[in-house]
């Protein structure tokens, strides 16, 4: 079985990679009141949702993608600078 270390780093790597698989219009499907849907983020991914509040890379990382991302009025993501 592996050790509590070793699924956090595959867990990332699942949530790295499902990044890169995303473009800034995929981000649309995610959004619900202003942040991305972490159940479906975790579906996803593979793992459970909790991965994204105690594995503090992935969280870090999911933290600062929804700060890189702001939501109009419209509930469409844009950049800050756009």
């Amino acid at each position: 079985m592996a050790s509590g270390r070793q699924v956090a780093e595959e867990n990332l790597a699942s949530f790295v990679a499902w990044l890169a698989s995303k473009s800034d219009d995929d981000f649309r499907e995610y959004v619900h009141q202003g942040k991305l849907k972490r159940s479906e983020i975790a579906a996803e991914c593979c793992f459970g949702k909790s991965a994204l509040v105690q594995n503090p890379a992935i969280k870090s990382a999911l933290e600062a993608l929804e700060d890189g991302l702001s939501v109009g009025a419209d509930g469409k993501l844009t950049h800050p600078a756009d």
